[in-house]
């Protein structure tokens, strides 16, 4: 049986085109996204690989003008893969698939999302599947493109997850609904920046969601790649708001600073906010949070960001964020999540879900130590439950709601109704 779509077909893998898998997979070039280069090929290795028998795989050429081009395979998602993806339920019918194009001259014509639509739309009808899945590396910023095109979205970091050229490289879990829906508050997968979300799709209580594309919560952007930049203004970003330290901003610029017409601006939080050394934490991150929200320089300074957000907001999306992306970008999610009249429940996910997304706490200690000279607590690089809990206890009993604390802090009710008008899906 072959499936096509325009000049691209897929056709069941044949003893023939094992000649062909041995020419690709003797290519560097191929090899570097495929396998890693690392990578003995042997006529012995393809057979293993590919012709052993596993009824529950299902092998593929991808042919363009009829000729061969690159391999496809999928199978169904069983056992401790579905455990480790989240899927631990047999309530879904749940696929991967794997993939390459072998000919280097023909990667960037739009052939992999050609393919990628022909196996979506036969595992859907042939198999029943409701969910499709794939794990890319996280700087495989090509194919990650294509992905993104055809309607898949990062779901989840797979750290350390596979390993390569002799690394275990981190993945990002992708996935395909057949239904068409999307994820709230979804990852935006880049190579430079590993906690970069949008607050799109998050619901309040009457169930009205806030729009997707506008708002955008994130970690440093020093690290972004010009394919990471170029994305994200695609996704219509053209406002920065960095609400890091002078220090920070200094050391580590903004890599969409001076990128086309997007703006960059600064609303340094922790400037005059007391950040205890090791010793003298008592209250840890919530009390940091209750310092910046109650702060003599801190409170102006997130007022003003609120007031200013309507009118960035008019320019397009919205990014703001700190370097790790989780405790002052967190506290302002937070804030713009009460104000929504998101649930509780949904304000404390999206706050602790930077967990998952950071590197490893003993990493950033190290270098906080090294580049700024100071020393804290891990628990001020891990983002628990307890720290956003804590943080809305403080803002309802002190201002009985964010809405409460905007208007305390100086914003007028049209000021505020203008934002959380904006912010409500269309």
């Amino acid at each position: 049986m072959e499936v096509n779509l325009d000049k691209v077909s897929i056709r069941p893998l044949a003893p023939s085109d094992a000649d062909y898998l041995l020419k690709w997979l003797s290519n560097p070039a191929v090899l570097e996204f495929y396998e890693g280069r690392d990578f003995q090929c042997t006529m012995e290795a393809v057979q293993e690989h590919f012709y052993a028998s596993e009824p529950w795989m299902s092998r593929w050429i991808v042919t363009y003008n009829r000729g061969p081009v690159g391999y496809l395979q999928s199978y169904p998602v069983v056992g401790e893969m579905r455990t480790e993806y989240g899927f631990e339920g047999p309530e879904e019918a749940v696929y991967a698939i794997d993939q390459f194009i072998g000919e280097p001259e023909m990667w960037g014509r739009g052939i992999g999302r050609s393919f990628l639509r022909l196996i979506l739309r036969w595992l859907e009808r042939e198999k029943g599947a409701e969910v499709v899945l794939l794990d890319p590396h996280t700087d495989n910023a090509r194919a990650i493109r294509s992905y993104l095109a055809v309607g898949f979205q990062a779901i989840k970091l797979l750290p350390a997850h596979e390993l390569y050229e002799g690394m275990m490289r981190d993945c990002w879990l992708m996935a395909y609904y057949p239904d068409g829906r999307r994820l709230p508050g979804g990852i935006v997968p880049l190579s430079g920046n590993r906690n970069l979300r949008e607050l799109g799709g998050i619901q309040n209580r009457e169930g009205t969601a806030i729009r997707p594309g506008l708002l955008y919560r994130g970690g440093a952007l020093d690290g972004l790649s010009a394919a990471d930049c170029e994305y994200l203004y695609r996704l219509g970003i053209r406002s920065v708001v960095d609400l890091r330290t002078e220090e920070e901003s200094r050391r580590a610029p903004d890599s969409l600073k001076g990128f086309r017409d997007v703006l960059v601006y600064p609303f340094p939080l922790l400037d005059g906010v007391f950040v205890p050394g090791e010793g003298e934490v008592t209250d840890g991150l919530p009390g940091m949070y209750c310092a910046m929200l109650d702060g003599l320089t801190s409170q102006p300074m997130i007022a003003e960001l609120f007031r200013k957000l309507p009118e960035l907001l008019e320019e397009g999306g919205a990014l703001f964020h700190c370097t790790a992306g989780k405790d002052r970008t967190g506290v302002i999610s937070m804030l713009l999540l009460e104000l929504f009249g998101a649930e509780d429940r949904v304000i404390v996910e999206n706050y602790s879900r930077s967990q998952e997304l950071l590197e490893d706490p003993l990493k950033i200690q190290w270098r906080l130590e090294r580049d700024y000279r100071r020393i804290l607590p891990l628990s001020f690089f891990q983002s628990a439950p307890e720290n956003a809990e804590a943080f809305l206890r403080h803002l309802r009993e002190k201002y009985g709601s964010a809405r409460g604390y905007l208007r305390n802090a100086g914003l007028k009710d049209e000021e505020i109704g203008r934002l959380v008008g904006m912010m409500g899906q269309d």
